[in-house]
């Protein structure tokens, strides 16, 4: 009786240890699992950060961009032309770096002085290497428009996600 008393409070005792340690988030397996909120008329952008695990310890930091029907963002502006270009950059916490350049969307043109544009669901992908834990960081400028009406731009808005 005492022997079975000792197995089960050591049971008792080991799975409640084992219960407290954390366990460590997953991270995606798709493109599809980063998840935006949705859009309106009045909230024509939703922007959301996730880290994609694509295989062979292939590593990727992506920002979307889910735009609202008919509206726009800009992914270049010239000098001519009066709109907010889309800028997005990473910094990556010690223990990581970034394999090639950054991968940006297709984009489709817009005004004859040049300026391109992104609509529907965009979005921005860095590969990146390296171990440890920490928090990498998107700093997100764009400006958001339609046939009729530009809002108010974003600027240096940041967006964290956590790597492990």
């Amino acid at each position: 009786m005492r022997l079975l008393f000792l197995v089960l409070s050591s049971l008792f005792v080991f799975s409640s240890v084992h219960s407290q340690i954390p366990k460590q988030a997953k991270y995606k397996k798709s493109y599809d699992e980063i998840v935006t909120g949705e859009t309106s008329h009045e909230n024509a952008v939703s922007v959301a950060a996730g880290v994609v695990e694509k295989g062979n310890k292939k590593i990727e930091i992506v920002i979307k961009f889910k735009i609202h029907p008919e509206y726009h963002i800009y992914a270049y502006v010239p000098d001519e032309d009066p709109y907010i270009q889309t800028e997005v950059k990473i910094d990556l916490p010690a223990g990581y770096k970034k394999i090639g350049d950054l991968k940006k969307p297709s984009f489709k043109y817009y005004s004859a002085a040049g300026s391109t544009i992104y609509d529907d669901e965009v979005m921005f992908i860095q590969e990146i290497s390296g171990s440890g834990k920490g928090e990498a960081t998107w700093t997100v400028t764009y400006q958001c428009c339609d046939a009729h009406i530009c809002f108010l731009p974003v600027i240096n808005k940041i967006y964290k996600v956590q790597l492990h």
